[in-house]
């Protein structure tokens, strides 16, 4: 991250980034993505004198040098920044390697663990895009627990994300268990029943008409070290979320556009000059329309792009001879975008009219 990011006053120093990247994207930056600190997170920025950057790719966090002693204090508690990741692009989920999500989920990122390392950053989640485990069902500060009538006896435990327990009741002959998290930080916990884990779920304190793309929880603890050298400065904390652009089947369907033209088509081929990319041999297929199509599958995935990266030409004969006609054939729109019913794989429809 370039020093010229920091060059705000003098007097404060870069405490922490964190970045965004996306391979769809020609310059890697996720334009569609911005993330936005918790109210919760600005009382606190502003109460120790922290300074919130943001950049198109992330963001980061500054502090003074002239009070790195409030931060050292910080350190002896539980000091965290929370974060909201929104999206103003309603098929991000389309050119994105990410598992769906329900309507009352999103995905959540935190810097707790053994973090990977990518870009010199340490990426807050496992895998070249986030995972299943990172997807966390909405609750709100508040609810009721719904208890498994058949259960004579039932104890139940909520623990943090941290690990501290701040509920354990054993209940018995009640229906419905409540669970109050109001006074607590809202972010990541776990429901255990008679010991064994029942559910993990973030719950959120800020009203809002639906959940969030995802939430960013960065806990400074044990995050923040002292740089070496005897200055009272911090060694600056790089972070990074990653994305890969979705791969697809593409099919591509050629269809005669105008029958009374007496024009057949035959001896389909696709070729690409720059990537040895095989197609499945070409398969008339009844369309749901009643025409008719030639189709030709990928026979592997090929990853979405912004702009087109692959440059696919279909040479074909016309009426049976001998002279083949060539036709630069365009990429997948990312709207396109569906799922094989048998396998579960992901395939993209390119309709080509000859």
């Amino acid at each position: 991250m370039s020093t010229s990011y920091f060059n705000i006053h003098n007097n404060y120093k870069g405490l922490l980034v964190l970045r965004m990247r996306h391979s769809y994207y020609r310059d890697a930056n996720p334009s569609d993505l911005s993330i936005v600190p918790t109210t919760e997170t600005l009382e606190t920025l502003r109460d120790h004198d922290l300074l919130y950057k943001a950049f198109n790719d992330g963001f980061a966090i500054l502090y003074s040098t002239e009070k790195t002693g409030q931060l050292i204090d910080l350190m002896e508690e539980d000091f965290r920044l929370t974060f909201f990741i929104n999206n103003t692009d309603p098929y991000l989920i389309n050119y994105t390697e990410l598992p769906f999500t329900g309507p009352d989920q999103f995905y959540s990122f935190n810097n707790l663990g053994d973090l990977p390392e990518k870009e010199g950053s340490l990426q807050l989640h496992r895998g070249d895009s986030p995972g299943e485990d990172t997807i966390r069902t909405v609750k709100p500060a508040a609810f009721t627990y719904q208890v498994n009538p058949k259960a004579q006896h039932t104890t139940i435990e909520v623990t943090d994300v941290l690990n501290n327990r701040l509920i354990k009741e054993d209940i018995k002959d009640m229906p419905y268990f409540p669970i109050d998290l109001t006074y607590e930080p809202q972010g990541e916990y776990t429901l255990k029943v008679n010991g064994k884990e029942d559910q993990t779920f973030y719950a959120l304190h800020e009203k809002m008409k639906g959940p969030p793309f995802g939430m960013i929880d960065l806990f400074l603890k044990d995050a923040l070290k002292l740089a070496s050298g005897g200055k009272k400065e911090f060694e600056r904390l790089e972070y990074l979320i990653n994305f890969e652009a979705r791969t697809t089947t593409w099919n591509y369907l050629f269809i005669n556009e105008d029958e009374t033209r007496n024009f057949n088509f035959s001896d389909y081929q696709i070729t690409n000059s720059k990537k040895k990319i095989s197609f499945t041999d070409p398969e008339t297929i009844t369309l749901p329309t009643g025409l008719e199509a030639t189709i030709m599958a990928s026979e592997s995935p090929i990853a979405l792009k912004e702009y087109p990266e692959e440059n696919f030409q279909l040479k074909v004969k016309k009426n049976g001879k001998g002279i083949t006609f060539q036709v630069d054939l365009p990429n997948p729109t990312v709207d396109a975008l569906k799922i094989n019913t048998d396998n579960g794989e992901m395939y993209s429809e390119i309709f080509v009219y000859l």
